[in-house]
């Protein structure tokens, strides 16, 4: 009832039925010219009225059983919500999301029921918005469609802060389940290529069903870079910090002297506070079984290579000095050390080759799959499959998973 209804029962106490039921017939009046009961505004256009009478109450009993109430109150406020202003009302938007998605299937239904023009591009339904034009976009500011080309999901994710330049790798050899990756034992989450992926899965199933590769961007700006440590557990990781000159005085034993998740912590922070969020190392153990051979053959030689030329400063030490005998010895080491070296350049340019960077990340919320839609809305979330596009983000049959001891993540 209106301020003016209800200062006249006042003064006059023994007209107020009359005077309520005055008020009514206004008020109905009012319905009938498109005017909301609750705001007085007139309605913009005859879809925005019908959206009154009938999309906003039908949100507004939603939004109520999304917040558990079905009693006669939740009732009354819904039905009493009939012709007034749209714009008080929940939309569908609100009810997918910003109701602490109770249940968000049942906020989905009433999205696209009873909130169509905040959903869908106006320029997809323009026949309906020539009979209907108040259910699109007059029921309250809501963001635009997201456009999901990939060109738009890769700008999005660069302002994200993520690597869109390079795509890593993390396999699983049991089918995924959750929805983020867990950190290792190690509390840290590796990434790398392809192929230290399919070596590592070799390394860790027999083919089971259910093994994949998850391609994924990382938030990784800046990493820093140690050698390939095996483990790189907290301890281990700052026993060589520590050696290297590059922790404060006695952070190292206040590491040793905590349990691995104290310690994982007190490293992160530190790193983090050094302007660090990730670790980045070449890897030298997650080797396809083809370069693995070149690189022992390649060794192979240096050694045998090796083995002659120490041979021969051994024989150097029992001939006499400056004979013609000594001369001929002393070349044949120059040439065999010409030989060392050769293989010892073929030897690291296999190395650099065939040893790829790997990259460990300290959280769930540094990691993207390469196919999410990168909202700005979650960019702070951890879910690893939230917003994914449609397509399966894993692939069957490879995978990268740093698990080479009990102190490596065994994702």
């Amino acid at each position: 009832m209106d301020a003016i209804s209800e200062a006249l029962i006042k003064k006059y106490p023994d007209r107020k039925g009359l005077i309520e039921q005055s008020a009514k017939e206004a008020q109905f009046m009012d319905m009938l010219n498109g005017r909301f009961r609750d705001s007085g505004r007139v309605a913009d256009s005859p879809g925005e009225y019908l959206d009154s009478v009938v999309g906003a109450p039908a949100r507004t009993g939603i939004d109520e059983m999304q917040k558990g109430h079905f009693d006669l109150d939740a009732l009354k406020k819904t039905l009493t919500s009939v012709g007034s202003d749209p714009k008080n009302a929940p939309t569908g938007v609100d009810l997918a999301y910003n109701t602490g998605i109770r249940n968000p299937y049942l906020g989905a239904a009433a999205a696209t029921a009873f909130d169509l023009g905040a959903q869908v591009p106006v320029g997809e339904i323009a026949s309906l918005g020539k009979a209907m034009p108040g259910i699109m976009g007059k029921i309250s500011d809501v963001a635009p469609a997201l456009d999901m080309s990939r060109e738009a999901r890769l700008a999005r994710a660069a302002e994200q802060g993520y690597d869109t330049s390079q795509p890593y790798y993390h396999g699983v050899p049991k089918p995924f389940e959750g929805d983020s990756f867990k950190p290792g034992t190690d509390n840290l989450i590796h990434f790398g290529s392809p192929e230290q992926a399919n070596n590592r899965i070799e390394a860790l199933t027999r083919h089971d069903d259910g093994e994949a590769v998850i391609p994924t961007y990382l938030k990784a700006k800046n990493p820093i870079e140690l050698p390939d440590l095996g483990n790189f557990g907290a301890y281990s990781v700052a026993s060589h910090l520590d050696k290297e000159g590059k922790l404060p005085p006695g952070f190292f034993s206040e590491i040793a002297r905590s349990n691995d998740e104290q310690g994982s912590k007190l490293l992160k922070d530190y790193l983090k506070s050094q302007g660090h969020d990730s670790i980045k190392y070449t890897n030298t153990y997650e080797i396809t079984p083809e370069n693995l051979k070149y690189k022992y053959a390649a060794e192979s030689k240096l050694q045998e290579r090796q083995r002659t030329a120490n041979e021969m400063f051994a024989k150097l030490r029992n001939v006499e000095h400056g004979s013609e005998e000594h001369k001929a010895l002393i070349g044949k080491i120059k040439e065999q050390t010409a030989l060392v070296n050769d293989a010892s350049a073929e030897l690291e340019q296999i190395k650099n080759q065939i040893y790829q960077p790997s990259v460990a990340v300290f959280d769930p919320s540094q990691v993207r799959s390469v196919n999410a839609e990168f909202n700005p809305e979650k960019a702070d979330s951890s879910n690893l499959l939230a917003a994914i596009l449609g397509a399966n983000p894993m692939q069957p049959g490879t995978g990268l998973v740093r698990a080479r001891s009990s102190q490596k993540d065994n994702n």
